[in-house]
């Protein structure tokens, strides 16, 4: 391994996550920084005659160093990070005290802002608002060890002071520039995150439920449930489906519902009516619903006749053997979404029961219709008569069959 790379890993334990990883490199790599800047000075303060001054410094970096090698031993990050904020927040009071005060230090004590900046970042807000306190106490301790003449003197040059003095406010000004980069950096990230998990959330929503429903379903909390005057419903079922899986592979009945279905699924998307569910191998639809369409009836036609006709052609294209009966039945019901972990968009009422008994009394390939459909196709649609079904708890109910368009 490469020493950047063994660097990387110092103190990494195999159950950190991804962001304990971070902090962990983030904090070693400016340890190891500050400890070297720090001998820096220290020569810097021993050279123009500070022989103490320059061994806080130099006794900060020592210190450093033994907290860096006892946190690859023991990897106690919790230990390592503590005294890295305590070495930060006492070394600029001792040079503060040991030079003279705040000005004669090239305001030194400035640096221990620092402390609880990082904190904040490797720690969280509660450590570092705490250190923070402690911050502030130090340098009203320093300020008033100044007052009363409890500090040393400095025989540093001018121009060394105000080197100083610049590069403390920017280390100072740079570090809350970094921690204002990085939150800025993880908030835009958060948020287009969560931009695209919300993208992912409507398309998966508008797969489940009606476009407009799902904004309902966004934008208000009360249950949505509506009574709908005029719709038209269609059921169409897979005619000996039953004997056809017990024959065949679990991959190929499922593969086989999914391809006529996907083809249904665009035709009901051509045609402008709504796919209400699935069940088994039975296909429901509606017309006019969830937004009011006079033509209802007429889409929810043509769409079982392409029905027939996409039978048609998967059989000659893919050599799909599947027939369907279907039943259609127009007149009122009531609509809603159910369920509170899955949501499911359904209609209810005798409509909906009447289309389901037309199904199912129909043949393979055939389109059995109520009187109050033919009604409203007009004279459009070539239909047929057929004996009467009867229903239980209600009239015989007029059937007939729908065959094409009279237009072709």
């Amino acid at each position: 391994m490469s020493p950047l790379s063994r660097l990387n890993e110092f103190g990494i334990l195999e159950g950190d996550s991804e962001d304990v990883r971070l902090q962990k490199n983030m904090l070693v790599h400016s340890s190891l920084m500050m400890a070297v800047v720090a001998v820096l000075w220290g020569l810097v303060y021993i050279h123009f005659d500070e022989p103490l001054a320059g061994a806080i410094p130099l006794g900060y970096a020592v210190a450093s160093f033994i907290s860096l090698f006892l946190f690859g031993k023991l990897r106690r990050y919790h230990l390592f990070r503590t005294s890295q904020s305590l070495f930060g927040a006492v070394l600029p009071f001792l040079l503060a005290i040991t030079l003279g005060g705040f000005i004669p230090s090239s305001g030194v004590i400035i640096c221990s802002i620092v402390s609880p900046l990082t904190t904040l970042l490797y720690a969280g807000r509660r450590q570092a608002l705490l250190w923070m306190i402690a911050v502030v106490l130090v340098i009203v301790a320093a300020a008033l060890l100044e007052s009363v003449g409890w500090v040393g003197s400095s025989n540093l040059p001018g121009w060394l002071v105000r080197t100083f003095s610049v590069m403390n406010i920017s280390v100072v000004g740079a570090v809350a520039f970094q921690m204002l980069y990085i939150f800025v950096g993880q908030k835009d990230q958060a948020m287009e995150l969560v931009a695209r998990e919300r993208h992912k959330s409507d398309e998966l929503l508008a797969n489940i439920l009606p476009d407009p429903i799902a904004r309902r379903l966004k934008s208000q909390d009360r249950p949505i449930a509506d009574g709908l005057d005029d719709v038209t419903i269609l059921f169409a079922d897979i005619v000996g489906f039953t004997r056809f899986a017990t024959r065949r592979s679990p991959e190929k009945v499922v593969s086989l519902l999914d391809e006529v279905f996907s083809e249904l699924d665009e035709l009901a998307s051509r045609h402008g009516v709504e796919k209400i569910k699935t069940v088994g191998d039975a296909y429901m639809v509606a017309g006019g619903i969830p937004v009011t369409d006079p033509g209802h009836a007429r889409g929810v036609a043509d769409f079982a006749l392409g029905l027939l006709q996409c039978l048609v052609r998967l059989r000659q294209e893919k050599g799909h053997d599947v027939a369907m009966r279907i039943g259609i039945h127009s007149g009122p019901v009531v609509a809603g979404v159910i369920g509170k972990s899955k949501y499911s968009y359904d209609v209810w009422g005798d409509t909906v029961n009447v289309a389901a008994k037309l199904e199912q009394a129909g043949r393979a390939g055939h389109i059995l219709i109520s009187a109050g459909t033919r009604e409203q196709l007009g004279d459009d649609y070539l239909c047929e008569p057929r004996e009467a079904i009867v229903i239980a708890g209600r009239e015989p109910v007029a059937v007939f069959e729908l065959l094409q368009r009279k237009d072709g």
